[in-house]
């Protein structure tokens, strides 16, 4: 069962993850209207994009992900936090990693 105080701070992470959300899309509708204008003859095209490829995906991933049990990611961390070391690595084996603007961040 759910105690007052923890729906508080669920709506209370809620809230403060909507106000950064709502922050973050204005700020690149913003940045990003003129060459949205220029390129795509929309304004908003970069808007659009962010929100049917980003915001979304993350959020239908948020909802599917909520389902699965607690104790199952208690368990399983340690092995995503190694899944996550090795493809941080890949990146610096020759063939693996592309390099864009001379830094290697990127798996081709």
């Amino acid at each position: 069962m759910h105690s007052e105080g923890a729906n508080e701070k669920t709506f209370s992470l809620f809230a403060i993850v909507g106000i950064i959300l709502a922050f973050g899309l204005v700020m690149l509708g913003s940045a990003t209207a003129p060459t949205g204008a220029e390129r795509f003859g929309n304004a908003y095209y970069f808007l659009i994009r962010q929100i049917l490829l980003g915001l979304v995906p993350g959020a239908l991933l948020f909802i599917a992900l909520r389902q699965v049990p607690l104790r199952w990611w208690e368990k399983s961390w340690r092995a995503m936090f190694i899944v996550s070391l090795v493809l941080l690595g890949l990146v610096f084996i020759p063939g693996i990693g592309l390099r864009i603007n001379g830094s290697l961040s990127w798996i081709h």
